[in-house]
């Protein structure tokens, strides 16, 4: 019974260091977020409205998340 219990406990304590490293991402990830205002200090983009910066904001991650996908999968070769 004890090493269940053991094991209960680092399952705990596992979760809960993944909650937690999981909070930091998000937070990391918030911090570097592409922002309109971060565009605009790109050459090219100093004028952009904000309709239009939002769409180039989005094409950029869906661009990042393409190239990602695409190096998981030659990582898993």
């Amino acid at each position: 019974m004890k090493s269940g219990t053991l094991n209960i406990k680092h399952a705990i304590s596992k979760n809960k260091k993944i909650l937690a490293d999981n909070s930091t991402l998000e937070i990391e990830q918030q911090k570097n977020e592409l922002t309109i205002e971060k565009l605009r200090n790109y050459e090219g983009y100093e004028n952009i409205d904000e309709e239009e910066g939002k769409e180039h904001i989005k094409l950029i991650k869906t661009f990042a998340r393409v190239l990602y996908d695409i190096y998981q999968q030659e990582n898993r070769k």
